[in-house]
């Protein structure tokens, strides 16, 4: 419970004197509450720098690998004037990983993930990650 307590105290960025309030309003002891709230004010911003390590993780990309299936017909393709017997391609891409960082060691970490997707989902994809992108650097400047 203290964990939780001062965890949220340090988060939310709480003033030793509102801490020891809302502990004696919890039921400890004033005493109990003057000794929480001394050692939240000496270790608040080494908490703080923790969580903020934590809370902050943020994977390297390490390696990239794709290709392009092309299936040249499939069970369910219908054969009418307007199509080819094409199906759309699919894309797979493999990504590699550091996650070093969400570990915390410093060591390197990598970790691959495979997928697949259609080609109007990775225009889709590349489209909204060039908007967020944009809107990343709007904000930045």
């Amino acid at each position: 419970m203290i964990h939780f307590i001062l965890t949220n105290a340090a988060k939310y960025d709480i003033d030793e004197n509102s801490l020891v309030k809302e502990v004696q309003q919890l039921g400890l002891p004033q005493d109990s509450s003057a000794l929480i709230g001394r050692s939240y004010r000496e270790f608040k911003e080494k908490l703080q720098a923790a969580l903020f390590l934590q809370s902050y993780r943020v994977s390297r990309l390490v390696g990239t690998e794709w290709r392009i299936d092309q299936p040249l017909a499939t069970s369910t393709s219908t054969t009418d004037s307007t199509t080819t017997g094409l199906s759309s391609p699919a894309i797979h891409l493999k990504l590699s990983i550091d996650n070093a960082t969400e570990t915390g060691t410093g060591t390197s970490s990598i970790k691959e993930l495979a997928l697949e997707i259609s080609s109007e989902k990775l225009e889709l994809l590349i489209h909204e990650l060039s908007a967020a992108q944009a809107s990343i650097q709007q904000l930045s400047s």
